[in-house]
């Protein structure tokens, strides 16, 4: 996602306008202490309510509710138009967009 789907312009140009981007890497704890993970690992149950990888949430930073969630799926051919389309839908849930 972070190589291929965010950089496309469709994509790069609503999350550069909408999108304050905060990553929590809960996948591999090759960069991270055991302390870091558990922490990452109990903070993505909390938020996210899942265990999955990817799996992204928006958050309203006016209400700190949670607005929509997106877990990954399919081919990577198929991912930059899920991505946009799901993105286009939650700023018209936020009040915001093009």
């Amino acid at each position: 996602m972070e190589d291929k789907v965010f950089p496309s312009p469709a994509v790069a140009g609503l999350m550069q306008r909408f999108v304050v981007e905060s990553r929590q890497h809960t996948d591999t704890k090759n960069t991270l202490t055991a302390a870091q993970f558990a922490t990452n690992r109990k903070a993505q149950a909390e938020i996210a309510g899942s265990k999955a990888n990817p799996y992204f949430v928006v958050v309203d930073p006016r209400t700190g509710e949670k607005i929509d969630t997106f877990r990954l799926t399919g081919s990577f051919t198929e991912w930059e138009g899920l991505w946009l389309r799901w993105l286009e839908g939650v700023l018209a849930k936020a009040g915001r967009g093009k």
